[in-house]
């Protein structure tokens, strides 16, 4: 009986928390700025700088795969450690 008890109020104080969601969501509307109403240099500031930051994060990972690329160039160019025939077995 008492594990019935234990699911029935958490039941009930899910379903209250759902119906204070629900009567205090107008009071979490969004303000002016959300809904287009803003306007001013702080906005136009605000906008470049996100895509400032979006660009920012373009050029951080497209420098680090031109360094990959640039190190599998350098690597697959190379002689190796010993010269252009390290590979070679020497004769006997």
């Amino acid at each position: 009986m008492a594990e019935r008890t234990k699911r029935g109020l958490i039941w009930l104080a899910g379903v209250c928390v759902a119906l204070v969601a629900l009567v205090l969501a107008g009071d979490a509307s969004a303000c002016p700025v959300c809904y287009g109403g803003a306007e001013g240099e702080v906005i136009e500031g605000a906008k470049l700088s996100v895509i400032f930051m979006g660009a920012l994060v373009y050029a951080v990972m497209g420098g680090g795969v031109a360094m990959v690329v640039v190190a599998h160039r350098r690597a697959a160019s190379s002689d190796g450690p010993d010269g252009p025939d390290h590979l070679e077995r020497p004769e006997s």
